[in-house]
């Protein structure tokens, strides 16, 4: 049956959606645990930008045929979320580039697949790239039959991310690609990881945040100087007026990357309630676990832990795969809600249906509404 919802409005962003039959379940929240880009971080001028500069460098590396960067534009984006399998942008540059080579005809399918694995020689990510580049076969892409290609590839997909990407191109594409860009492997190993943070961090913040020498990029800066911080402080303040300081992050960024962009914001926050990209990379190699990233629950379980015992936490998120997470969270304890947040998503209006079908709790355009709705659902 249809979940109703009530409308409200607490700001000109855009209505806020309650779902009737949790709001018992919404006045016993007492912490909350906040995804960050998307939620805290406005994103959509470096995220989107990077997994576009990064899937059109390596796609030209293969053909030499050069797809602009607006080509992956917000449509493509917010479709490739919506499966709930690709909340890293390392594995939506990895699905681009992957179902972009797959349209290739069988002839040039063979000659990439011998070019990278002749590259498999190099183990150096930049010669290797090098090696390809300078190998690289002479494609050409009808650019509007490609968009509409890789839009319903999404059909294909589900929250497995990179795992459907392998099961449905790997008969068409092979290993040998999949081995030369090295997709599993950490930045300084893998040339999509690599590449990827090298044009979002920009080579000094890339140094200091990973402990070497870019490989690929000279520029400075990179894009996420287009970073805004969207938390407002006296919305922080409306929260620990309500629940105290029990607030927490579980997200998919890299920490010294999202704490670089939130600034002194993230002194509000305790650093057991904070879980991050490395932090669950370090969890998978001391278990030996593979499958411990988002939409898996454990980056929202570890991040609640600290105030456990809890009577109800509110997971903020901004895409499907928080939905996805908070669900299977509540699933193994049913003491978790979610709250969408649409106002700061490639395409809002979207991604405002898209919660609404899938039955959270709360839809609300901003962060910054939220002590207002906990406020009104308490004593309203």
């Amino acid at each position: 049956m249809k979940k109703e919802y009530i409308e409200l409005y607490y700001s000109d962003k855009g209505p806020t959606y309650i779902r009737k039959d949790r709001i018992d379940d919404i006045k016993k929240v007492d912490v909350i645990v906040f995804d960050c880009d998307g939620v805290l971080l406005d994103v959509r001028e470096s995220y989107k930008n990077a997994v576009s500069k990064t899937s059109s460098i390596l796609i030209e590396a293969f053909t030499g045929y050069k797809i602009p960067d607006d080509f992956f534009d917000e449509r493509l984006y917010f479709a490739y979320k919506k499966t709930g399998g690709f909340n890293n942008d390392w594995t939506h540059t990895y699905a681009y580039v992957m179902k972009t080579l797959s349209e290739l005809s069988p002839e040039n399918l063979q000659k990439i697949d011998k070019i990278s694995k002749r590259s498999l020689k190099l183990q150096n990510i930049a010669e290797r790239l090098n090696f390809i580049e300078e190998n690289k076969i002479t494609a050409n892409f009808h650019e509007k039959e490609l968009y509409e290609s890789l839009l319903s590839f999404t059909s294909r997909l589900d929250s497995s991310g990179v795992e459907a990407v392998d099961r449905v191109l790997s008969p068409i594409l092979g290993e040998n690609v999949k081995k030369a860009l090295n997709y599993r492997a950490g930045v300084g190993e893998s040339i999509i990881s690599t590449l990827f943070e090298e044009i979002f961090g920009g080579s000094e913040l890339f140094s200091e945040t990973f402990g070497v020498e870019p490989q690929f990029i000279v520029e400075k800066e990179g894009l996420v100087e287009k970073n805004d911080v969207i938390l407002e402080k006296k919305t922080l303040s409306g929260i620990t007026k309500l629940i105290g300081n029990r607030v927490g992050i579980a997200s998919s960024s890299l920490a010294n990357t999202a704490c670089y962009s939130l600034g002194a914001l993230i002194d509000y926050f305790s650093e057991d309630s904070m879980v991050w990209h490395d932090n669950v990379d370090i969890a998978m190699k001391q278990t030996g676990r593979t499958d411990l990233h988002k939409p898996n629950p454990y980056p929202l379980l570890r991040a609640s832990k600290p105030y456990n015992p809890y009577n109800m936490v509110l997971y903020v998120g901004d895409t499907m795969a928080d939905k996805i997470m908070a669900r299977k969270t509540w699933e193994i304890e049913p003491k978790f809600l979610f709250a969408g947040v649409y106002g700061h998503s490639s395409l809002p209006e979207e991604s405002k249906q898209s919660f609404i079908e899938a039955e959270s709790d709360i839809v609300t355009p901003s962060v910054n509404e939220l002590h207002q709705i906990l406020e009104e659902i308490r004593h309203g």
